[in-house]
């Protein structure tokens, strides 16, 4: 995984991993949200990602969408 900015670690909580992902939630009690955060090094955007992992991205942020609007 990427290196991670110590103050986010703090202020976020593992939720779990993915395929690509790993899935960190923000606690903010006025709009509860979530980060994920690909699991491949020297990774800051998208477009770092090779063609495949970006497809999968998608889907898993699809994935994680449809849950969030489940439980929220």
């Amino acid at each position: 995984m990427n290196k991670i900015n110590k103050n986010f670690i703090k202020s976020s909580h593992y939720v779990s991993d993915l395929k690509l992902c790993s899935i960190r939630l923000i606690d903010n009690q006025n709009f509860p949200w979530i980060i994920l955060i690909p699991k491949r090094k020297g990774v800051t955007d998208i477009t770092n990602l090779k063609s495949n992992d970006q497809i999968l991205l998608i889907k898993e942020i699809v994935h994680v969408s449809k849950l969030m609007k489940k439980v929220l």
